[in-house]
Order: structure tokens, then C-alpha cells, then sequence
């Protein structure tokens, strides 16, 4: 939210503060594959614990692979093997999700067989790459990614899970304050899609602010190297638009915090 913080190092000197004030009878769990989280370790001065994919993680996620919409991997910890995790949503970052997970677990002194039960009975959540329906050919998720961080874990989960199928983005930015503090991020954030279809800024109650539109972050996109991205006015256009665009056999994924969910519900309709 870039219209209360002034920029990434306030957030950072905000996270710095909230972690040390962790009583001493706490832990602060870090993810040490997150550059920014790399930049505050030093600063960091409560009893903590790391984990991640990387080699010097106290918890590592090893031997990763993905499988249509699960994650298969092994945890390490403290570089003893403690068993394999089969979850049942996919993506580097719900991989990361639950190591968090399994670090509180262990703080808590919970078995690992308690734990590997529970994660790999979640189903996952509402607008997280959620599957609303298949037709014809085409398979129509949605997804509530709004910020570029999390639109590129959520593309890069599906590309690894559904290699040999395009993805059709269709993306509604959220926020102008956010279009235009993460402008730059913005437009390097979707090279994993095959096609994408941008529509206006959903406002979320913010008045516009001159310079900052979705066919400008349109032409960004496509001036930062994507080969096939377009803008739409509305809904309406959007679905004339992927409708000629798709091919049997594309994931066609409706991305964004707003109303964005009700083009792919529509799709499905019109398929």
C-alpha cells in the first residue's frame, strides 16, 4: 500500500520494527529466499529461524517438482531429512507457504507426521488460482494477484504445472496509487503469459491520477518485451477480445483484487 509507506525502505525499517519487537520468548520466522528479507537479517536482533530453497535455509524445501495442481517436495531441517510433503496446490510460493508452516510447527513442538497430515489435506483457497470451470477445451482460473510479486509466482506456478498449454492473462491493476508506485515492476511481470489483455484500473474508491491508465501500463509491458498484449475499455471488449484469442487446450486466467472474476464467470457462459 504505497499511499501510506513512502517507499520500499520505509517498508522495510516498518518490518525491521514490528520483528524485534518479538518478546524474548518468541521467534521470528524469515523467508531467506526474499531479497528484501536478505537486506534486514542484519537488523534483526530477536531469536529467529530461516527457511526457503536456498542451501542456507535452517529449512529447506528440497527435490521440488509440480504436477498438474500439487507440489511434491522433501524438508530438511538443520540438514536432516524430516519426510516428503505432497500438497494439494502448486507454485514455488505455496512451497513456501508451508515450510512458514512447518517452522511454527516445529517451534511448537508438533511431530512432523501431525503436520505433513494437515498441509496435505488443505484444498486451497477462493482466488487463488481457483479453477472455475473447463469447457470446450478450455480450462478458466482466477486469481487474486495484484501486486507484481505475486503475479509472477502465481504465472510461474501454472507454467510449471501445465508446461504444455498457453496461458491467456487477462489482468485488472488494482489501485492507481499502486499502478503508479509499481509502475516499473509492472511491466516486467508478466513475460510468462502467451497473451495478455489489460483492462481500466479498478479504482477501489481512489480518485484517478493524471498519467497513470492501463493503456499506459499496456504500452509499458509491450516496450519492455511482450510480444502479444492488448487493451480493453471494458468487460465487454475483454471477451470479444480473448474469445478470438483463445485455442483449445489454453488456460485462460482472470488476474486482479477487484471485480475481474465475474469476465472469466462470463466466459464460461459464453463458451
Amino acid at each position: 500500500h504505497l499511499d501510506f509507506y513512502k517507499d520500499i525502505e520505509d517498508i522495510k525499517d516498518k518490518f525491521v520494527q514490528f520483528i524485534n519487537s518479538v518478546p524474548f520468548y518468541g521467534l521470528a520466522i524469515l523467508c531467506l529466499d526474499n531479497e528484501h528479507v536478505q537486506d534486514i537479517l542484519p537488523r534483526i536482533k530477536v531469536r529467529h529461524t530461516t527457511f526457503g530453497m536456498t542451501a542456507q535455509s535452517d529449512l529447506q524445501a528440497r527435490d521440488i517438482s509440480f504436477m498438474g495442481s500439487k507440489s511434491f517436495f522433501n524438508v530438511f531441517h538443520h540438514e536432516k531429512r524430516l519426510g516428503k510433503i505432497d500438497l494439494n496446490i502448486a507454485g514455488n510460493h505455496n512451497v513456501s507457504n508451508a515450510l512458514a508452516s512447518i517452522a511454527t510447527g516445529i517451534e511448537l513442538n508438533i511431530p512432523f507426521k501431525t503436520i505433513k497430515k494437515a498441509l496435505e489435506q488443505i484444498e486451497g483457497v477462493k482466488r487463488r488460482v481457483e479453477i472455475k470451470g473447463e469447457k470446450k477445451g478450455i480450462i478458466v482460473m482466477d486469481d487474486y494477484g495484484h501486486h507484481p510479486t505475486e503475479i509472477m509466482a502465481t504465472l510461474t506456478a501454472i507454467r510449471e504445472s501445465y508446461k504444455e498449454k498457453r496461458l491467456v492473462v487477462v489482468f485488472q491493476p488494482h489501485r492507481y496509487t499502486r499502478t503508479k508506485g509499481l509502475f516499473h515492476e509492472f511491466t516486467r511481470s508478466f513475460y510468462q503469459s502467451d497473451v495478455l489483455i489489460v483492462l481500466p484500473i479498478y479504482a477501489a474508491s481512489e480518485k484517478k491520477i493524471k498519467g497513470v491508465s492501463a493503456q499506459r501500463l499496456c504500452e509499458g509491458i509491450r516496450e519492455h518485451g511482450h510480444k502479444d498484449v492488448s487493451y480493453a475499455p471494458d468487460f465487454t471488449q475483454g471477451l470479444s477480445m480473448i474469445t478470438h484469442k483463445i485455442k483449445k487446450g489454453d488456460i485462460v486466467l482472470t488476474l486482479g483484487a477487484g471485480d475481474i472474476y465475474l469476465l472469466g464467470e462470463k466466459l464460461i457462459d459464453l463458451l
